[in-house]
């Protein structure tokens, strides 16, 4: 008898087609397991675990459909930093790598720079230009309080930024905010007046605010001295919870906890830095699972990283090139051996050198790509050492038996300065190897710390390998407009175009950022047909996390410390949530 047979005997049923004209009573049901066999049981019990299995899968299955994985809160997070802590005070802290970085989960601006290193509203609602961009109007949330119940205000703003501009506190932000008025319009609307148009200017609103009430009784000389310098009341992501010290007073450790206050309050719970005197017993207690983060990360690290550690790179707005000084050099001057020289240099091996694509980029401009007016519409000048060769023939430089070229009795030498450090010198030398594949005699020139800055201000030197550190704009006025070739100007190749410097007058007094960029792109289309300099690369930011820390990417950084400043949308936790239609 089949399992059908046996259930329509047991309900008495006249046959299999009579359920669909009447329902089954409940005493059927009840005699149908008595009735069946063992192994029309088992059969019964297998079909009804099949249909269930089903349905279970059907409704997985459209739960994870409709569903994505979502952030959560709650977790913590210990954090490896080398050096202490001095001054958890924005005002004060950028003369100290490690404030820096804490200030960025404690302290919050009217900006900050999100993830793609783009000036966003922090603090402040809205702003507007005016007076031909001598003015600028910043709006301010009005939702904001203190963490202790306090408004924040433009009084706040105020009170920072004239602290920032007495001299009697001696911020390293002096400079930066000379011959600037701040004004309150009302509550919660402040002015800042120019001297001039500079649109830059913006990004000196990435500066943490103070809250007045709890400052403004200190003393201006006194300021450095304050006790809130290392327990600070902001309005950050984080807000201080407690710090552990050796009797001699040096900091070991800091927590932060979740400062509800913050106009960005975070998803993780807690974040406490251990400090450490090396960066190799940072890496240490990374491996030995004692933080989940740190930065710093060279070439040498990695293979000595963890398993399952990973490896986070961010660009920076560091450029390494190798300028020309064309004052002191005849050879120089001539612009077919700056183009050669170009055409000579592959980057592949240089790259390698320095650790490959983690830890570097490859760069052939002035301007980086992830920044405003980043081009490549401009003259190119890929590796081609048969092309170098060529226009060096055709340009009068023979070879001699020693296979380096001359003409009219000079020999085609090239000689580069460089500071003491390893990396450069590695750089220097695969140089001198690839250029005189096309005859030319490179040289180098070692110098220690304080002869190669005296080299840098008087310009002695005939082609010099350094960085630039670009600002975030990244108005690269300071280092190729021709006012500032000489010391203390950063134009080190001593370049001078008419026409590049108008462009770059454009861009310094124009707040519409797509005029802004085309003057950056003209200015790079004159600058690269001049060949001035050959670019070599941008540095990176390499961080190890651990594989459950997430949120923590970032394609650029302005510098290091701004990892931090993305904090709030780091975590640990994970949820699912329903998909938006």
């Amino acid at each position: 008898m089949d399992l059908r047979s046996a259930i329509r005997r047991a309900l008495n049923l006249p046959g299999w087609e009579a359920i669909g004209r009447r329902a089954l009573s409940s005493p059927q049901w009840r005699h149908l397991p008595k009735t069946l066999t063992i192994r029309e049981r088992i059969i019964f019990s297998f079909g009804a675990i099949l249909i269930l299995a089903g349905i279970g899968i059907i409704a997985g299955r459209f739960y994870l459909d409709r569903t994505q994985i979502a952030p959560a809160a709650g977790g913590r997070l210990t954090v490896g930093i080398v050096g202490r802590p001095l001054y958890l005070n924005p005002v004060l802290a950028p003369s100290n790598p490690v404030d820096e970085a804490l200030i960025r989960l404690t302290s919050a601006g009217l900006f900050r720079y999100d993830a793609e290193g783009r000036l966003i509203p922090d603090l402040a609602e809205s702003f507007a230009i005016g007076d031909f961009g001598k003015t600028i109007d910043v709006t301010l949330r009005r939702d904001l309080q203190w963490p202790d119940g306090a408004l924040f205000t433009v009084d706040d703003v105020i009170f920072t930024t004239n602290a920032v501009k007495d001299p009697a506190i001696r911020s390293p932000l002096f400079s930066t905010w000379i011959g600037i008025n701040i004004e309150a319009i009302d509550a919660y609307t402040v002015r800042f007046t120019l001297p001039a148009p500079y649109p830059p200017f913006l990004h000196n609103l990435t500066l943490g605010i103070l809250p007045k009430h709890l400052w403004e009784d200190v003393a201006p000389e006194n300021f450095a001295l304050s006790d809130q310098n290392l327990k600070p009341l902001g309005l950050g992501a984080f807000r201080p919870a407690r710090f552990e010290r050796t009797r001699d007073g040096k900091i070991l450790s800091y927590s932060f906890e979740r400062n509800l206050s913050s106009p960005r309050p975070p998803l993780l719970e807690r974040i406490t830095f251990r400090f450490f005197d090396q960066h190799t017993e940072a890496v240490s207690a990374f491996n030995r699972g004692e933080v989940q983060l740190i930065s710093a990360i060279g070439p040498q690290d990695s293979a000595t990283l963890r398993s399952g550690a990973k490896l986070r790179s961010s660009r920076l707005p560091r450029i390494f090139a190798l300028f020309f000084n064309q004052s002191t050099s005849r050879i120089l001057a001539d612009k077919t051996v700056r183009q050669a020289l170009s055409y000579a240099t592959d980057r592949r091996p240089l790259l390698e050198v320095l650790g490959g694509d983690l830890f570097v980029t490859p760069l052939e401009r002035p301007i980086p790509a992830d920044m405003l007016g980043a081009t490549e519409e401009t003259d190119r000048y890929d590796f081609a050492p048969n092309h170098a060769r060529n226009i060096l023939e055709a340009t009068g430089w023979i070879a001699g038996e020693d296979g380096i070229r001359a003409k009219g009795g000079e020999r085609l030498t090239v000689t580069v300065t460089i500071p003491e450090n390893d990396d450069l010198n590695a750089v220097a030398t695969i140089l001198q190897t690839q250029w005189r594949e096309i005859g030319i005699a490179g040289e180098i020139r070692t110098l220690g710390p304080d002869a190669y800055r005296r080299a840098i201000a008087e310009r002695s030197y005939q082609a010099l390998l350094a960085g630039q550190e670009l600002p975030v704009d990244p108005d690269p006025y300071a280092f190729w407009h021709s006012s500032q070739k000489f010391d203390p100007g950063g134009n080190v190749a001593l370049y001078e175009n008419p026409r590049a410097d108008q462009a770059l007058q454009i861009s310094r007094t124009e707040f519409n950022d797509d005029v802004r960029a085309d003057s950056y792109i003209e200015f790079q289309r004159i600058l690269m047909a001049d060949v001035p300099a050959i670019f070599l690369w941008q540095a990176n930011s390499v961080s190890a996390t651990d594989p459950t820390l997430r949120g923590v990417d970032a394609d650029f950084l302005q510098d290091p410390s701004w990892r931090f400043g993305s904090s709030h949308e780091w975590y640990v936790h994970t949820k699912r949530v329903w998909k938006s239609l």
